[in-house]
């Protein structure tokens, strides 16, 4: 069997590359599924199963949307190898926090890590050229799948460099490419309209979404890809404050959830947009007793102390602030604080909580 880190020593110049099967892990947050599982950067991924359902893993567009199938139904097996050792790694219902690339050829591979290094030397159109070069290096070797992966790796890339311009160009390309490849074109338009969001254009965001929903709704109808659909759609339209239009997306979703994946992830982040439909709304008993403590529960039991219970806690917290109640709303906010400076230090996330307690602590006094 072959490793992830040997090179083709018989490839010369003038031969195309041999793509392998497999994809080869690139990097695992921490505190998430992947992390405790015991995956680790270099391991190669090759399959996947949980109970009687199985498959082969052949690019990290089918890791997305094994996660997004399986995951939330229960424990789900990743095999393949480390090294020569064969491996099988168990992940959680929670995220997986996980990140890989196509097993490609070394005289590809370098190259694409020399676009990465680009890019965090802040050197982007030296690393818009070097994307483009091994992209068009994976169409001459007639691999049409990693040429998708790469320009759409070059999208997030400059996204989270916040070279927007770029960006955009990239994931257009990416999505073109991927036009026969329902699985991957859902991965990058949600990718996408979550880039939107980080940019300040939610008209985009919403947009994107609106796309991968009706792709996922052609490819599945009532499946778990269109339920994430359908809640990442119904965030968006919230998020402009178009509650009315939001809401029977988030019911939809959560229907389909109730159905295939009951107290999962996916259903609390249903229950909890429409927990802030109705807090806008100005239901707030609906909001935190229909709504919000169920999902805090899910969320709990699911992977406790985790970011989504911070989020939900902070929901709490706004409730009772609304309600007057400023001790329980400050006690909510502390929680969530002590969450997002263990798990997400630095982040916005962060500085919300520290900006929240700050004004509940203000209006106590």
């Amino acid at each position: 069997m072959y490793s992830p880190n040997r090179s083709n020593k018989s490839t010369r110049s003038h031969v195309p590359p041999v793509f392998k099967q497999g994809i080869v892990v690139e990097s695992i947050s921490d505190h998430s599924e992947a992390s405790k599982a015991g995956l680790a950067e270099g391991d190669l991924l090759l399959g996947w199963s949980r109970g009687n359902a199985k498959g082969d893993v052949n690019s990290p567009f089918d890791l997305s949307t094994i996660e997004t199938q399986q995951a939330p139904r229960g424990q789900v097996s990743l095999m393949g190898f480390r090294g020569d050792a064969n491996r099988t790694w168990v992940l959680g219902p929670g995220r997986w926090s996980l990140k890989a690339h196509p097993q490609v050829p070394s005289e590809l591979l370098a190259p694409y890590r020399a676009s990465q290094d680009a890019i965090v030397a802040h050197q982007f159109p030296q690393a818009e050229d070097m994307f483009n070069a091994v992209a068009t290096a994976a169409t001459r070797a007639g691999c049409s799948a990693v040429m998708t992966w790469l320009l759409f790796h070059a999208a997030d890339a400059f996204a989270d460099a916040k070279e927007w311009k770029r960006a955009e160009a990239f994931y257009v390309r990416a999505l073109d490419s991927a036009k026969t490849d329902p699985s991957a074109a859902i991965s990058i338009l949600r990718a996408w309209a979550d880039a939107s969001v980080r940019h300040g254009d939610l008209v985009s965001a919403e947009r994107h979404d609106r796309m991968a929903m009706q792709i996922a709704a052609r490819a599945g109808p009532d499946s778990l890809s269109l339920a994430e659909s359908l809640t990442a759609l119904g965030s968006a339209l919230t998020d402009e404050g178009k509650l009315k239009e939001a809401h029977p997306y988030l019911v939809k979703a959560r229907q389909i959830d109730e159905k295939l994946a009951p107290d999962s992830l996916p259903l609390a982040a249903d229950i909890n947009g429409l927990a802030i439909i109705e807090d806008e709304r100005g239901q707030l008993d609906q909001a935190e007793k229909d709504y919000q403590r169920r999902a805090l529960s899910i969320r709990q039991k699911i992977s406790p102390d985790s970011l989504p219970v911070a989020s939900t806690e902070q929901d709490l917290g706004i409730v009772a602030e609304e309600r007057g109640d400023l001790d329980k709303a400050t006690d909510y906010n502390l929680k969530a604080l002590a969450i997002r400076e263990k798990l997400a230090p630095g982040s916005r996330a962060l500085a919300v909580s520290l900006n929240t307690l700050g004004d509940s602590v203000i209006l106590t006094r």
